[in-house]
């Protein structure tokens, strides 16, 4: 059911009032309640299981006076130092949504309704939640499987925490500080992350996106929000054409956005948006991609968020496959995979080009690779050339296969990557 709207209650942390009595006018002291232990979601699950049978109250917000669904959740959650709103449909946004499939005890659940849910309670595992149901009723333990709650469940939000780690908003080097708390309150409440003009700015997530070009202190900009109900800014991109601040260009596709980028596309991680500029206010400034974070209608503070990012190692123009041409020195090789340390690489579609790379990347081998030796005294040797002819610090040039732009094989993780050219030279 639905709760008051934000701020109509406040939630004050602590166990119901009055004491037991047992016999003639004996007082009983009341039963401690049962420590809550483990992490916040567990905590919280104990928490709520001391409030079981409390009836249900339209806006109730205390064990004292009762409880409605978002009542009890934002009660409980006080109780550990995080607030909620009093209204299932702010809750709803307050968090990181959580698949079905990987609930954890303390997770909010919600039912009838995915933009504005009107029912809500806590997961407390083996397919169960805790909730206050309805006038009439108490706070009590249902399954998701009871009734109409299949029917009518729309998904999961977990109200702490940073949720999985998001792809680093731009490829290659990067700086970055924590200036969240130093930007002037209710102006552009993010991290600046400064990158070579032109640097490839991705998505952080899965999501949908909306370009914005009526921003003046933005510039160029556009919104990504993501799946997880988290909603990702990205402000001061590109509007150069030369390699110079020029101000030749306008916030356009093929400029400040990814060519073929459209307001309302859906994109995947990793996926180009656009380029990294100095549009807007960062006009003359170093180039750079201005980047935050809004959970709930809040901005929250991009840094932590930045530290645990998965890295990308390239980026590409949307199509059906990549290729990727990539130098480096042999790091380490096995009979079906060579490891080595990449100085520059070339991707396609778009022929993006990263230099000083520095990364370690390993590549999976087929015995039907092309492998050779490109120096002419080697080439000219009668043994024939194999993976286990490598040596550490030899010069190597490697080619893929085309292959399907996989989160894993932007990311360039260990084996997500085939080669099917090998090419090495001579050892310095």
């Amino acid at each position: 059911m639905l709760g008051l709207a934000a701020g109509a209650a406040s939630a004050s942390p602590g166990a119901p009032d009055g004491t037991g009595s047992s016999g003639a006018g004996t007082v009983q002291p009341k039963p401690k309640p049962t420590p809550a232990t483990g992490s916040i979601g567990a905590q919280a699950v104990t928490i709520a299981k001391r409030y079981l049978g409390i009836k249900y109250v339209w806006a109730g917000a205390s064990p004292k006076k009762g409880f409605d669904c978002s009542g009890l959740t934002m009660y409980v959650y006080a109780q550990l130092g995080i607030t909620l709103p009093h209204y299932s449909g702010d809750q709803w946004k307050s968090g990181f949504r959580v698949d079905k499939s990987q609930l954890k005890p303390g997770d909010l659940v919600f039912f009838y309704g995915s933009k504005e849910p009107q029912h809500e309670g806590m997961y407390v595992g083996d397919g169960k939640f805790i909730h206050a149901p309805h006038k009439g009723d108490v706070v009590k333990i249902s399954k998701l499987t009871d009734g109409n709650y299949p029917n009518a469940y729309v998904g999961a939000v977990r109200p702490y925490g940073l949720g999985p780690p998001i792809v680093f908003p731009v490829v290659g080097r990067t700086q970055y500080s924590n200036t969240f708390n130093s930007t002037p309150k209710g102006l552009l409440p993010g991290n600046d992350v400064i990158a070579p003009r032109k640097s490839l700015a991705v998505a952080a997530e899965a999501g949908q996106i909306k370009i914005w070009t009526k921003s003046k202190p933005g510039g160029c900009m556009l919104y990504l929000y993501g799946k997880s109900g988290t909603t990702y800014e990205y402000l001061h991109l590109n509007n150069d054409v030369s390699s110079r601040n020029d101000n030749s260009g306008k916030c356009i596709a093929g400029t400040a956005y990814a060519p073929g980028l459209l307001t309302g596309q859906k994109v995947q991680a990793g996926q180009l948006l656009g380029f990294v500029g100095d549009s807007g206010v960062a006009n003359g400034t170093q180039p750079h991609l201005h980047f935050e974070v809004h959970r709930g209608g809040q901005p929250v503070n991009p840094y932590p968020f930045l530290n645990r990012a998965q890295r990308p190692l390239f980026a590409v123009l949307p199509g059906a496959n990549f290729t990727l041409n990539l130098d480096g020195k042999v790091v380490a090789r096995t009979n079906t995979t060579l490891t080595f340390a990449i100085t520059t690489l070339r991707a396609w579609p778009g022929g993006f080009k990263l230099s000083n790379v520095g990364r370690n990347v390993t590549v999976k081998v087929s015995e039907t690779a092309d492998i050779e030796l490109a120096a002419p005294d080697l080439a000219s040797a009668n043994t024939p050339t194999t993976l286990l002819t490598a040596q550490r610090g030899q010069p190597v040039s490697v080619k893929t296969p085309p292959s399907a732009p996989t989160l894993q094989a932007l990311l360039g993780k260990s084996g997500a990557l085939q080669a099917s050219e090998i090419i090495l030279g001579a050892i310095q």
